[in-house]
């Protein structure tokens, strides 16, 4: 669980070339130990693990908030392994995401944040979550739409994609 990335085709090519090993290197790993007596322990558990994207050159990730909130430590992992203990920056109530700052520069390609509305319906994009090239997939936009999350936070212009897999949307939607 955590969060997963969308990269748009049309915004990575506005970047310098980077390699796909490159781009994905600013895909992290993240595990935090929550505060026993966290109000959000006994539904969100007190170790979780999930995925963030590095935002900037000194270690600053974006992930989901309920990953680092109550956190009393927490640690990223890069894809060549190297693990840095990281501060928990912020939590934004209105969109759910969460900041943490590495003690140290990861020494990774930072993603470049783009923008919702150059992303078209109908775009190929790639989800990408921790794990190199493996948890990488390319889908298309679906829709754009609001997404009012049941944990309490809403987005005004969510991006929802198609599976990759022949056959998953349906099972998907038969779940929900």
């Amino acid at each position: 669980m955590g969060v997963t990335l969308v990269v748009a085709s049309a915004i990575a090519a506005r970047a310098q070339s980077p390699t796909l090993e490159q781009l994905l290197s600013g895909v992290v790993h993240i595990k935090t130990s929550i505060t026993p007596d966290g109000r959000t322990t006994e539904n969100l558990g007190r170790e979780r693990e999930g995925t963030g994207i590095v935002i900037d050159d000194n270690g600053l990730v974006l992930t989901i908030g309920y990953l680092m909130v109550e956190a009393i430590s927490a640690e990223i992992t890069t894809n060549d392994g190297r693990t840095v203990g990281a501060n928990v920056v912020g939590y934004d109530n209105e969109s759910g995401f969460g900041l943490l700052q590495t003690i140290t520069p990861l020494k990774v390609r930072a993603l470049q944040m783009g923008k919702a509305s150059d992303i078209k319906v109908g775009d190929p994009v790639v989800v990408a979550s921790y794990g190199g090239p493996g948890g990488m997939r390319p889908v298309h936009v679906l829709a754009k739409r609001e997404f009012a999350g049941n944990w309490e936070y809403l987005l005004d212009e969510a991006i929802f994609t198609r599976a990759a897999a022949p056959g998953l949307e349906r099972r998907c939607a038969r779940r929900s």
